[in-house]
């Protein structure tokens, strides 16, 4: 009998237990070695980090408290021109933790409020030799793996809706979708977009408008659109070169619903519908159209993939149904590869002939079942997230590979929107979620909101229909506690900072534009409220966040009740003049920090329309950002600029959500919505928390208070082990 190594060059290990694990915990400690002070991990002076994508690490900084410790992208960070390095990163209770993001850059820790005291982190991919190892987990008492698994996950959505496009792209971070068609009312759709592993841009426009063209043929950069449909088929073709479309040599008869691989000057088009429905197959070199032999089969609305001299044909539709045959293409001859495991029409090959990935189909309805080709037979992959058929999505690569699916029909829509991605790796995405947390003692809308899930604080607010409220209450990731007061009750308030200092400035405590506005500003410092800096400016329903010593609140409504542009910034003790927002704005939620902030959602002029817009602020100007999917206006945030979330809110015409938003920097993306549609949230913004923020309080329609809280948990990528047992 073989042994492991023997058969896999690899010998199984035995050890305490697993492989980068995850979470771990170091103890931040502070001495001075001789040459100021420094940071100690575990004991060692500044040691390089091996931080592992994928795992979650804390830094408990307890016993150093004085000495922030944070990450930057810069060697000492904000003391060298460097900015704080927020994705995946938290703060609660002297604990920093990061989730370190798959491709994060080399960090350097640093201590935020000095200079010199920190050391470098690397981020590496989990070893890839770990792929296949076997060992024994001593801890476990089990024998162990690392292995790679696929999983479809949500996207951002496609600008326009549509149908029976088609697509082409050699990587899922270098695609493009075209074409299609949206209903109801028939329109042939020419948009373009583009994927770029992250989001979804529109490019310059075909020239003509129209739905199934032949499917798969070229790259991103280098597409070929044959034919299709525009009211009657069509044999007119266009090339695109990444940038845009110019009008090339006619099929030699008019086509529509083909299928195609290859590339822009090596392709193959083949089947159709002339019509009838056809068996014809060309090639196409860059600039002529020559015939090939024909398919087996007449057949139309299937996919191919592969290259013009080893290609497939996937599926289709034959005048009699939905077929679950393959041809294989030897650059002359197709003849039979092995059958599909459902019937299906559709869909979309992605990869070699004998490395072919089969998504997006529809068989008696949109599928969400999915598989792959080895050159002989087809065995079933990971379903996809949504059933859909008719889509577009990146064409290359093969079965073990990442990909993007956009647009297409499902059982709900026939012009959808949705954008799946699927990834291929040792990594197991755990989903982003809401669940259910402790509830407020005091149910209420509007108090100022600051800290974590973990470690959050709540002030003030009001109790429908004119109750202002001066209670605090600070929470534990589980119950909420009864606080020392604020001084002045008030609702509509800026909050900003965290549980042990916070900060709650403006507000009301009378109707909109009387003398209730306020200027007032209390800091919390883990016990008690005590005053603050007045506001230069008195207001309510303004976005702000931040930190207690170093906040920004942005435009809100005055006590002449008139929407306002200023903005204030706060140090600790007092308020001074920042940089006005571009336009006046109200109730939009706020995340960040005074020199990296956003304000999204809320009331524009005129006449207090909803918007969607997001500003960004870097303590000195604003420029604009990414459009929210949903325009609202009390919404909640929280985050930082490169990682923030929205949620709930009042959308048009005036209707509660529970919708959630992400945003990374450059667009939104949608979310798992709230268990409890709601509005009446502060615009605050809880400071670097968008991987631990929180949901609590509101109000619902009718104005019923809410005490309910809801905690954020983000989509986590962690290693995936697996047990090995002896079935």
């Amino acid at each position: 009998m073989s042994t492991y190594k023997e058969i896999f060059g690899k010998a199984i290990k035995s050890i305490a237990g697993d492989p980068n694990p995850s979470p771990v915990t170091y103890t931040v400690t502070v001495a001075n070695p001789g040459s100021g002070n420094k940071y100690y991990i575990d004991g060692v002076l500044t040691p390089t980090l091996e931080l592992y994508e994928g795992n979650t690490y804390n830094f408990d900084y307890s016993g150093a408290s004085s000495h922030p410790f944070r990450f930057s992208a810069t060697s000492d960070g904000t003391h060298n021109s460097g900015t704080e390095y927020t994705s995946g990163v938290s703060v609660d209770s002297n604990i920093t933790t990061i989730v370190v993001p798959v491709g994060a850059p080399t960090l350097y820790y640093y201590c935020s409020s000095h200079s010199g005291m920190g050391g470098t982190a690397l981020t590496p991919a989990a070893d890839s030799t770990l792929e296949g190892q076997i060992w024994y987990n001593e801890s476990l008492g089990k024998f162990r793996s690392v292995l790679a698994t696929g999983a479809w996950s949500s996207a951002p959505s496609i600008a326009t809706g549509r149908y029976l496009l088609a697509s082409a792209g050699a990587t899922y971070n270098a695609t493009i979708i075209f074409g299609g068609v949206t209903n109801p009312g028939s329109s042939y759709r020419t948009q373009t977009e583009s994927y770029n592993g992250t989001t979804w841009s529109e490019v310059n426009d075909m020239g003509t408008g129209r739905f199934l063209p032949a499917k798969n043929v070229g790259t991103a950069t280098a597409a070929l659109a044959a034919g299709g449909y525009t009211g009657s088929t069509v044999s007119n073709v266009e090339e695109f070169n990444g940038t845009s479309w110019s009008a090339e040599t006619a099929l030699p008869a008019a086509n529509r619903n083909q299928a195609g691989f290859g590339t822009q000057t090596a392709g193959v088009v083949a089947g159709g519908n002339l019509p009838p429905i056809t068996t014809t197959a060309i090639k196409y070199d860059g600039s002529s159209w020559t015939s090939a032999n024909a398919l087996p089969v007449a057949k139309e609305q299937m996919s191919g993939s592969g290259t013009e001299t080893a290609g497939l044909v996937i599926g289709g539709r034959p005048p009699s149904g939905n077929v679950a045959t393959v041809e294989e293409f030897d650059g002359t001859n197709f003849s039979s590869g092995g059958a599909l495991l459902v019937a299906q029409a559709g869909n979309i090959g992605a990869g070699t002939q004998t490395d072919t990935y089969q998504y997006t189909a529809y068989g008696s309805s949109p599928l969400t079942s999915t598989s792959n080709y080895d050159g002989t037979s087809w065995t079933a992959n990971v379903n996809m997230a949504t059933a859909i058929s008719s889509g577009g999505g990146s064409t290359g690569q093969g079965a073990g590979f990442s990909q993007i699916q956009g647009g297409g029909s499902t059982p709900s829509t026939s012009s959808s929107t949705t954008s799946q991605e699927f990834n291929f790796s040792i990594y197991s995405p755990v989903a982003a979620t809401w669940s259910s947390g402790g509830s407020l003692n005091t149910a209420r809308e509007n108090g100022a909101v600051s800290g974590s899930k973990t470690a959050g604080l709540y002030a003030g607010g009001k109790v429908y229909p004119n109750s202002f409220q001066n209670a605090s209450e600070e929470y534990n990731g589980t119950s909420w506690a009864e606080g020392n007061n604020l001084g002045t009750a008030r609702s509509n308030i800026g909050g900003a900072g965290t549980q042990t200092a916070g900060l709650a400035a403006g507000g009301t405590n009378g109707a909109p534009g009387s003398s209730g506005v306020q200027t007032a500003t209390e800091e919390y410092g883990g016990t008690s409220w005590t005053a603050g800096g007045a506001l230069s400016t008195a207001r309510m329903n303004t976005s702000t966040a931040g930190l207690q010593t170093a906040a920004f609140m942005a435009g809100g409504i005055n006590s002449s009740n008139n929407l306002v542009t200023t903005v204030e910034h706060y140090n600790g003790s007092s308020w001074t003049s920042g940089t006005a927002m571009p336009g006046e704005r109200s109730n939009s939620a706020a995340a960040g920090t005074q020199t990296a902030g956003l304000a999204f959602g809320g009331y524009v002029p005129p006449s207090y329309a909803f918007a969607n817009t997001t500003i960004e602020y870097d303590g000195e100007g604003w420029t604009a950002g990414g459009n929210l999917s949903v325009a609202r206006y009390g919404l909640g945030g929280f985050g930082s600029q490169t990682n923030a979330v929205a949620f709930a809110g009042t959308t048009p015409p005036n209707s509660n959500s529970n919708s959630t938003e992400l945003y990374n920097g450059t667009s939104w993306s949608t979310a798992p919505n709230l268990a409890t549609s709601r509005t009446g949230f502060s615009p605050s913004g809880s400071y670097n928390s968008g991987t631990d923020g929180f949901a609590a309080g509101g109000s619902q329609a009718g104005n019923p208070m809410n005490a309910q809280t809801e905690e954020w948990s983000p989509e986590v990528i962690a290693l995936d082990y697996k047990n090995i047992s002896s079935s």
